[in-house]
């Protein structure tokens, strides 16, 4: 992890893509390898900057200030697929992170993303006018796992 005025984070890489990884931050949390201070920060982080980091109830991989990866194994344009497009798949751990400090923020997340995938589908990642592999099954799986209360959120 590093530490810098805003949080502590997991990085990507410790050479190429030195960038925060929000997923695998929150993924820390739920699995309880973080410190109280980590865990505290990292959820405050997530539930601050919601409306930079979630589209539609939807996670981005990407901190706000990173608009695409440094590096990405297949070519993508910014904003879609791996680099910088939103997905549901972190949800099942993420949702009930930040439902540890604020249950409303993480119902509303919640909400958002169900009502997107009732409007568009359930899709592997979405962005503004962008979508990328319909019927996606983590998409709707993770979401689910949440919505049937196999955790503690519901």
């Amino acid at each position: 992890m590093i530490a810098n005025q805003e949080c502590f984070w997991l990085l990507l890489s410790i050479v190429d893509c030195r960038q925060i990884d929000i997923w695998g931050s929150a993924f820390a949390v739920s699995v309880g390898v973080t410190t109280p201070e980590q865990t505290n920060r990292i959820i405050q982080y997530l539930i601050d900057n919601k409306e930079k980091l979630f589209f539609k109830g939807q996670l981005k991989h990407l901190s706000p200030k990173d608009k695409s990866w440094d590096k990405t194994f297949i070519s993508c344009e910014t904003g879609t697929y791996q680099n910088g497009a939103f997905w549901a798949t972190p949800l099942a751990w993420v949702i009930p992170v930040i439902a540890r400090k604020i249950l409303r923020v993480a119902k509303e997340i919640l909400n958002e993303v169900i009502q997107d995938f009732r409007r568009n589908g359930i899709n592997e990642c979405v962005n503004k006018d962008y979508f990328k592999v319909p019927n996606y099954v983590a998409s709707a799986t993770n979401v689910y796992k949440i919505i049937r209360g196999e955790n503690d959120f519901c």
